[in-house]
């Protein structure tokens, strides 16, 4: 009798589901972002890997196969033990991506609607997850096997057990939640602090110290250490360090120590506030943006009453954070690395549209309701068009770099024995990756002793990245020593060009 209480308690919640009009709309948001992010899984499943994807999965196949890998501190486990796992029970390089990537990116859409309704109500949400089901820079990173996309969404997930648990005290298991998983997303990719220390700081000035009085939130610490502990030990182990993973940023790099960047300012970081949107969607969020602005001003001495003005500063804390930081501290990012910056944006832009909507609908008396919401369907689907042209265009822009590099490390690997050395003038992590051999750089050849010591058996050149030109030189200065012997070539401006030459070592008198 109670599992059929619960059967139909579970039926009931599916029905009422499906009976909101804004959720039925979101399941097919879902099922088109679906759609769109299988076809170019399907259209790049078999592209070569680039540097960071190979670094990454070499660490799986090191974890699972005990392959030769180079492993990284910087680089923290989340995603590769993701991978092992997959690895571990048969799993392909494809299906890696589709579980890392594919999956993950529509759970951002997902996450983009569920966060939005609790901070907006479902008609802004929904906005949201349409553009974050288009978004160009998720779309196109989507096809790479990174940790931008499974980091991502645990930070969504985080936010959404932090605004469920402790903005509206919805649910106390979600604030039991949201720090191990907000612990998550750091150990996937380590520039997530930013959004957890600006969620830390938003808690504190809306509940002050009023979590601490709660169980949750000391079992959110305990969950959350058993989490912690066994990623600093296997940091200790692995590198001699509990703070290994402070590289993974270069103004920690050198020492524990808080170092500012000899870089000048990342100026440039600012133009993803126009480039993440882009075309109409910008001045929607501009339009967003300066309505946040304007209420939180307004209704400063209610923020800590009211949900939506606690959300406005919440997001406005975590763009201009996010910014100042790669601006003035890090003086450097690329569109992933500050991916967090597209919920306020996409909040700010969903949210001026909503407003849009109601002010066609209060000034055209007349079909008003109709007016108004072909307007904002026009909008969107304007912007829409937008992102799927740019995520369009440079995915399949990016299908073929590096494309010799598959054939030339399976090459490598059948002609070589796992003890044999490999040295490249450059690339050489995805060259571990497919070979599964030890691949050193070219400061070898400084030393005629450690060249016979080691007696490496192939020398690999590329034209992928510049390399000293004496790198290049060296086959010919030697043929004796170096002789080729495998060329790969690609297709360049409808010409045949090399682009992984092979040498095997005759000799090492250099």
């Amino acid at each position: 009798m109670e599992n059929e209480a619960v059967r139909v308690k579970n039926e009931e919640k599916v029905a009422g589901f499906f009976a909101d009009r804004y959720n039925l709309a979101f399941v097919a948001v879902i099922v088109f972002a679906f759609a769109i992010r299988l076809y170019y899984f399907l259209l790049t499943k078999n592209q070569a890997l680039w540097f960071d994807e190979t670094e990454y999965l070499g660490m799986a196949k090191h974890w699972v196969f005990n392959t030769y890998a180079i492993m990284n501190p910087q680089r923290v486990p989340v995603m590769p033990l993701v991978a092992a796992i997959i690895y571990k029970i048969g799993g392909t390089t494809a299906a890696v991506k589709f579980f890392t990537s594919v999956l993950p990116s529509t759970g951002i859409v997902a996450m983009f609607y569920f966060l939005g309704g609790k901070m907006y109500g479902k008609k802004i949400a929904l906005f949201a997850s349409v553009i974050a089901a288009v978004f160009w820079v998720t779309l196109f990173w989507t096809n790479r096997i990174n940790t931008d996309m499974l980091a991502f969404l645990f930070v969504l997930i985080a936010l959404y057990f932090t605004w469920s648990g402790y903005v509206l005290k919805e649910n106390e298991r979600h604030a039991r939640y949201a720090l191990p998983v907000f612990v998550l997303s750091f150990l996937t990719k380590p520039n997530m602090a930013i959004v957890i220390i600006v969620a830390a700081a938003f808690l504190l000035f809306y509940s002050g110290l009023e979590p601490l009085r709660k169980k949750a939130f000391w079992m959110s610490w305990l969950l959350s250490l058993l989490i912690v502990i066994p990623f600093l030990v296997w940091q200790k182990i692995q590198y001699g360090s509990f703070l290994a993973f402070r590289s993974a940023t270069h103004i920690l790099a050198k020492g524990t120590e808080f170092q500012i960047s000899y870089k000048p300012p990342a100026w440039y970081v600012f133009n993803y506030v126009y480039t993440f949107p882009e075309s109409v969607l910008f001045w929607a969020a501009a339009l967003g943006l300066a309505l946040f602005i304007f209420y939180l001003f307004i209704g400063r001495d209610l923020i800590k009453k009211d949900k939506v003005l606690a959300a406005n500063l919440f997001l406005i804390t975590l763009l201009s954070v996010s910014l100042a930081y790669f601006v003035f501290i890090e003086r450097d990012a690329e569109d992933r690395w500050i991916l967090p910056i597209a919920l306020p944006l996409f909040y700010a832009a969903s949210s001026a549209l909503a407003q849009i909507q109601q002010w066609i609908q209060k000034a055209v008396m007349q079909f008003g309701r109709h007016a108004a919401l072909a307007t904002v369907v026009f909008l969107l689907a304007s912007g829409a068009y937008v992102q799927l042209s740019h995520a369009d265009s440079i995915i399949k822009l990016k299908m073929g770099t590096y494309s010799q590099e598959p054939a030339a490390g399976m090459w490598l690997k059948d002609h070589t024995s796992p003890n044999d050395l490999i040295i490249a003038n450059n690339e050489h992590v995805p060259f571990v990756f497919y070979s599964e051999r030890r691949v050193d750089g070219v400061s070898i050849f400084e030393s005629r002793e450690k060249l016979k010591d080691l007696m490496p058996k192939y020398y690999v050149v590329t034209a992928y990245y510049n390399s000293p030109a004496w790198t290049y030189e060296l086959p010919q200065k030697y043929p004796s020593s170096l002789v080729p012997v495998q060329v790969f070539y690609e297709n360049r401006g409808g010409q045949k060009m090399p682009a992984i030459v092979i040498y095997e070592f005759k000799g090492y008198d250099f």
